[in-house]
């Protein structure tokens, strides 16, 4: 028999874990997965690499996508993978970056967006068709 063992919880704030968020445009053409990752760069103290993998699950392929990012700081905008151009203000608390990339059917596709935040920040992200 197996002895039982209390679970820990730890609070730190140096340790940035996956958000996990769902999009649907109100039909089935619109059905997006995506997991967000984010941490420091290293060498700096403000630079953070943002890691979108996102997995499309509509019905038709889509030639172009918009990543909506929030969060609860404001951050500025420096770049964006895959030739992402900002279509809102580089400087805010939401990010709106349109990406001409083309998905099939579950096809997966990893986004990198390069922001500056001097504190640490929580982040939630959006996948539009665009």
């Amino acid at each position: 028999m197996k002895n039982y063992e209390s679970p820990v919880i730890l609070d730190n704030e140096e340790l940035a874990e996956g958000v996990y968020a769902t999009y649907s445009g109100g039909s089935s053409e619109s059905s997006f997965i995506s997991h967000t990752n984010w941490q420091r760069r290293e060498g700096t103290l403000d630079t953070w690499d943002i890691t979108i993998d996102a997995t499309y699950y509509g019905t038709l392929s889509t030639e172009s996508v918009e990543l909506v990012i929030s969060f609860d700081t404001t951050v500025k905008y420096e770049s964006c993978s895959d030739g992402g151009s900002l279509e809102s203000g580089d400087t805010g608390t939401v990010l709106r970056i349109k990406c001409d990339t083309h998905f099939d059917r579950a096809s997966t596709k990893t986004f990198t967006v390069v922001v500056t935040s001097p504190i640490f920040f929580n982040a939630k992200t959006l996948i539009n068709c665009k």
